[in-house]
């Protein structure tokens, strides 16, 4: 059975597949994961990071995001961003109470641009660039579907990846479908609220397929397929008692593992 068709199985068996291992490699199987969804009739999201998932015709969407679904998330959002240094334990709380005042993204702007708050003037220098991604009308998101997040500037890029999240969460517009979150490590590290989102949405029905260069520990609960793994991946599920890493992905090889005892060498090539 071939890489993709294996992967796909571990998917649709336990509803969450990780893919992990280099960009190159790991993207080629997450396209093929995506053509064969496509060939059976799903209809995949795809929240593309690289803007390399151009499969089987999938229609493609630029990034916009309604302020009315997503404002709730700003605060959690806004307090992960970069470089807020001191100030980020108090940023939540202020850009919170700014959504609670505002009906619009400009007006929650302004009522950060008036304080002499330190850490509204963080959070304002920050949530300002959103503004061309964040609409005050209507976004319906319609699947298949592939999100172009690769348009996005690479410093807005995780914010915005977390927030479409949050509108697949809250939108009912969207049936339980397969969604694919490339480099999905980077919404979920040090944000606990992006993996809560997720797992309320599979426990709805949808299927999750999120591919990342590096293991977290929060994959370890479902397969994991990995490619081209790092001596470090290795260890560190070892450390979790995930045994079934002793034998390394690499030189073409891949291993798909379904449980902390149970693996499967994969060949790439077939």
């Amino acid at each position: 059975m071939k890489a993709a068709d294996l992967a796909l199985e571990a998917l649709e068996e336990k509803g969450v597949l990780a893919v992990v291992g280099g960009r190159e490699v790991r993207e080629g199987l997450v396209s093929s994961l995506i053509l064969r969804l496509l060939e059976r009739g799903r209809e995949p999201l795809v929240l593309d990071w690289w803007g390399s998932h151009t499969v089987g015709g999938l229609p493609s969407s630029a990034p916009a995001l309604p302020f009315r679904l997503v404002a709730r998330y700003l605060p959690l959002a806004s307090s992960s961003m970069y470089g807020l240094g001191g100030v980020r334990a108090r940023v939540e709380g202020i850009v919170a109470e700014a959504v609670a005042a505002s009906n619009s993204f400009e007006r929650l702007l302004s009522i950060l641009e008036v304080s002499s708050d330190p850490a509204a003037r963080a959070a304002l220098f920050r949530l300002r660039p959103l503004g061309q991604f964040i609409t005050d009308g209507e976004v319906t998101p319609r699947t298949p579907l592939r999100v172009e997040l690769h348009k996005v500037p690479i410093l807005l890029r995780r914010t915005v990846l977390q927030l479409w999240i949050a509108l697949l969460y809250e939108s009912r517009a969207i049936h339980p479908t397969y969604l694919v979150v490339a480099e999905a490590g980077q919404a979920l590290r040090r944000a606990w609220w992006v993996w809560h989102l997720l797992e309320d949405m599979r426990a709805r029905g949808f299927r999750l397929l999120l591919a990342d260069e590096r293991l977290l520990r929060t994959y370890l609960r479902f397969p994991v397929f990995f490619i081209d793994s790092r001596l470090e991946d290795s260890l560190y599920a070892h450390r979790y008692r995930i045994q079934a890493l002793a034998k390394r992905a690499g030189g073409g090889k891949a291993v798909l593992v379904k449980d902390a005892y149970t693996a499967q060498v994969v060949d790439m090539g077939r």
